[in-house]
Formats: C-alpha cells, structure tokens, sequence
C-alpha cells in the first residue's frame, strides 16, 4: 500500500503540472492575439503612410505645375467657387 503523504505528493505534483500547462496556454493565447493586433495596426500604419504619400506627392505635383498668367501680366487666380445673387 502507498503512504498517505506519497499520494499527497503526486496530487501536488500533478496540480503544478496541470497549473503549469494551464498557464502556458493562456500566454500562448495571449502572444497570438496580441500578434494578430500588432499585425492589424502595422497593416493600418502601412496603408495611412501610403494614403499620405499618394496625398504628398499630388500636391507637390499641383505645386509645380506652371502658373497661368493673365495678358496683363498678374498671375491668375483659380476660381474656387461662384457666389450667385439672390
């Protein structure tokens, strides 16, 4: 027959092993999904630089296009809008 204290040994052993497992699990868990959320933000930061380039680059493109002048020599402006009267 096995000793009261040799049984209660192995239960100890196993529940740190069980907890240990347990444990191990939920981090790999964690490191998953934090991965998952790095990767979505890296991909969102990746699309924004791009968004900001595409915007950069058509507005050094608007500025180096050549001025139109005006017969008296002024540079013309663009008109933005038309105000109508009421």
């Amino acid at each position: 027959m096995i000793p009261d204290t040799t049984i209660g040994w192995m239960i100890a052993a196993a529940g740190a092993v069980m907890t240990l497992a347990l444990l191990r699990a939920i981090a790999q868990c964690s490191i998953l999904q934090a991965q998952s959320l790095i990767d979505a933000r890296r991909t969102l930061e990746a699309q924004r630089r791009e968004e900001n380039a595409e915007a950069e680059a058509a507005g050094r493109a608007a500025g180096l296009e050549p001025l139109s002048l005006n017969a008296d020599g002024t540079i013309e402006e663009p008109i933005l809008g038309v105000a109508e009267p009421r």
